[in-house]
């Protein structure tokens, strides 16, 4: 048998009727000097047991398992628990059987240990993560929409003078009234503009069937008057009755 250094018994308390699941429990109060290492030592045979689950240290008054990473301050008064099938083959002196405790511990499950986390903390901290991170995304936004509304604004100026100088040699001395039908099409997240034109009730022009080398002309004409570098022109196509006239908008501008 193993020798020890006498410890004050408290009590084992167990029953026949304690469940698997929860173990009979052995505790002693823990004196002056005394580390994890040593009490786990010679309750067990064995310094690493302290990491065991079935190896507990308790602050009684308040029934508070202190969690292991603390066993490094552990202070006199409290009490170190084992599972009693742990501590077969290393006994108490009589002596110490014999002393008057102050009360009486009760066979227990052993307790969980206490969470790594302090939720209470987290709560706290959750509103202000929250306004925080609403704040940034709400600027990111605010430019993001501010970017657009100035990148629409850029391309509703182009496309009306586009329309403009296109209408206006075809205007002529006619009769008042439209020369063509037109609309503008924007895809601000391509940076991309589309320019639609068809001819009025009456009229041929301007089409891509009949008179698609005279578009390509006109299209041109009117790139190098308005001379807007931000706008760079792509192919014309179909779509029903609408030349179709796409632009995009240099990244660099």
């Amino acid at each position: 048998m193993r020798s020890m250094r006498a410890l004050p018994f408290v009590l084992i308390a167990t029953t026949a009727s304690t469940s698997a699941s929860a173990q009979g429990l052995a505790c002693y109060p823990i004196r002056p000097g005394d580390t994890a290492a040593r009490l786990a030592r010679q309750l067990t045979g064995n310094a690493d047991n302290r990491y065991q689950p079935w190896f507990q240290i308790v602050e009684p008054l308040s029934d508070t398992v202190i969690a292991k990473r603390n066993y490094s301050r552990i202070q006199a008064g409290w009490q170190v628990c084992v599972a009693t099938e742990r501590t077969r083959g290393f006994s108490v002196p009589s002596a110490y059987r014999a002393t008057p405790t102050s009360g009486v511990l009760v066979a227990r499950g052993l307790a969980p240990q206490q969470p790594a986390i302090d939720w209470r903390l987290f709560w706290w901290v959750l509103p202000l993560v929250m306004t925080c991170t609403g704040a940034v995304t709400w600027a990111s936004t605010r430019r993001y929409l501010d970017r657009r509304r100035l990148l629409v604004a850029y391309m509703t100026v182009f496309g009306q003078r586009f329309v403009n100088e296109f209408e206006r040699p075809l205007s002529g001395n006619r009769p008042a009234g439209a020369v063509i039908a037109s609309r503008i099409r924007f895809v601000p997240r391509r940076r991309r503009l589309e320019i639609l034109l068809a001819p009025v009730a009456g009229r041929t022009y301007p089409n891509l069937v009949d008179h698609r080398m005279n578009v390509e002309y006109d299209v041109e004409r009117i790139v190098a008057i308005l001379d807007d570098g931000r706008f760079v022109n792509a192919a014309l196509y179909s779509e029903g009755k609408w030349v179709v006239i796409p632009f995009h908008m240099a990244h660099n501008r």
